[in-house]
């Protein structure tokens, strides 16, 4: 794709003279485009134009000199092939090689040609997962695997081939929080790279974070068998396996069916065969899994010491949020799996980060009664301000809103009110009002829960007395918890008790 108003402030810097003539053209001569809003309109290129691969390829060249891993080729993978009618590309008219054939692969063997003599390990990815670019790509940016009933069938086939980088977790419809677990729990299993979640949803020192932690180091202790070797058939369960149905994020809305204890098989390239079985839930569970070996299985359990081995398969029971490998036909790498398992156990949440200082920039002469409203912010983060200033939404987990430095005065604030639409399919989080006064520690001075009040636009105000008075000047910061947990149109405070 190529901006069309690709210079500042929407106007024309190289379109014209050189996007232009590298489009796709139909067969009266327009363009294709795309729109993304807010005056971001593309052409879609043509592939095929040498014009065009030379901007490209100077891309590459340039970034990679810059000493990068690798370069992500957006909407390459998941963009649809156009038929270009524009002979001065040097294509036949109508020509359906020229995608393909006679546009990306040979302009991705160019890259190559330069790069595997120049910058041997970098890398290149794209969006989506399509198969015809598989010997060009390293990885696929997998965003939109969020939907019901997808199975690991691509990566069975293809795990050893290309990374998988990235699940959405929470887009324009948030999902709830177990979601989290449930989606990185199967990104572990199908040897898929962890994440694509807001930085927001690990700022707290809490078992998102901690889950996060534990599941990266089992990830690079079993690289030898997602990398090297090749997914086996789903392991059998019968009937002892529970499934959730946690809401999760992406496009739409939707709950996703999956067993509570994440799992999948593998075989390493040196014969062995690993298990791996992930507890997704914050309670304990339990499942027996019908597997047979002539060799038996060394179990590696969180915390262990060292695995242990069993003729047959035992059911599996986990911890909240827990693991556990079976190895079968290797000690050695029984004992360097069961290394890992037993440092995760002694890793902590960490300390929470707070952000308070980082928005001290306005200063307010508190007022009591007047509402403070997206207009008199200071800063915000994990949410968007509306163009007219009427609310904060699009929120993430661990929203953050500041006002700045307020003075409160002698009279002080015994009650603070905040105005919010919550819908009722997002109920339950709650808003905390943080204020620090200078040299003092961050206080949470009123927890404000969130129900529902009808709708994104039916707003209520909240009332709720503060845990203390606040008087003179305090650092003001709302932190919201919650996906998608209200429309923030604004707060006042009180002098009086009401």
């Amino acid at each position: 794709l190529w901006k069309i108003k690709d210079g500042s402030n929407y106007t024309d810097y190289m379109y014209k003279s050189h996007g232009h003539k590298y489009a796709i053209k139909n067969p009266a001569g327009g363009i294709y485009t795309e729109d993304y809003g807010k005056g971001n309109v593309y052409a879609v290129m043509c592939p095929h134009a040498r014009g065009w691969q030379e901007v490209l390829e100077k891309l590459v060249r340039r970034i990679s000199s810059y000493g990068f891993n690798g370069v992500y080729h957006d909407q390459v993978g998941t963009g649809g092939p156009r038929m270009c009618y524009d002979r001065s590309h040097g294509h036949l008219l109508n020509d359906s090689s020229v995608w393909l054939e006679k546009g990306y692969w040979p302009l991705f063997d160019n890259f190559f040609a330069y790069l595997h003599k120049n910058h041997p390990g970098f890398c290149h990815t794209t969006e989506e997962n399509a198969e015809p670019y598989l010997k060009q790509m390293d990885g696929y940016l997998v965003w939109r695997w969020t939907d019901n009933g997808q199975i690991p069938l691509y990566q069975s086939i293809y795990s050893g081939r290309a990374q998988f980088v990235g699940r959405l977790y929470n887009h324009n419809h948030p999902g709830d929080r177990q979601s989290f677990f449930s989606k990185l729990g199967q990104q572990l299993v199908n040897a898929e790279q962890l994440g694509w979640f807001m930085p927001s949803e690990v700022r707290e020192a809490d078992n998102r974070r901690l889950f996060t932690k534990k599941a990266m180091h089992v990830r690079f202790a079993l690289l030898d068998w997602f990398n090297c070797g090749r997914m086996l058939a789903p392991i059998d369960f019968g009937s002892t396996m529970k499934f959730e149905q946690p809401r999760w994020g992406g496009n739409a809305p939707q709950h996703v069916r999956m067993p509570v204890i994440a799992n999948s098989a593998w075989l390493g390239q040196d014969g062995s065969r690993m298990w791996l079985f992930v507890n997704t839930q914050q309670k304990e569970s339990v499942a027996v899994p019908s597997i047979r070996s002539a060799k038996g299985f060394w179990i590696c359990r969180e915390g262990a010491s060292a695995p242990v081995f069993s003729k047959s398969a035992l059911p599996v029971k986990l911890k909240p949020l827990g693991f556990e490998v079976w190895i079968e036909g290797s000690k050695a790498k029984a004992e360097a799996v069961q290394k890992t398992l037993r440092k995760i156990a002694s890793f902590d949440a960490g300390k929470p980060i707070r952000l308070v200082t980082k928005f001290a920039a306005k200063k307010i002469t508190g007022t009591p009664d007047k509402f403070y409203t997206a207009a008199d912010a200071s800063g915000n983060l994990y949410c968007n301000a509306a163009a007219n200033n009427s609310h904060f939404g699009w929120i993430q987990d661990g929203a953050l809103i500041s006002f700045g430095t307020v003075d409160f005065g002698k009279a002080g604030a015994r009650t603070a009110v905040v105005k919010v639409a919550v819908d009722p399919g997002y109920a339950g989080g709650t808003i905390q009002l943080l204020t620090t006064k200078a040299g003092r520690p961050e206080t949470v001075s009123a927890v404000f829960p969130l129900k529902s009040t009808g709708g994104w636009t039916q707003y209520r105000e909240i009332r709720m007395p503060l845990k203390s008075v606040l008087t003179g000047p305090h650092q003001v910061l709302f932190k919201i918890n919650g996906n998608a947990a209200c429309n923030f149109a604004g707060w006042k405070y009180q002098s009086k008790d009401h």
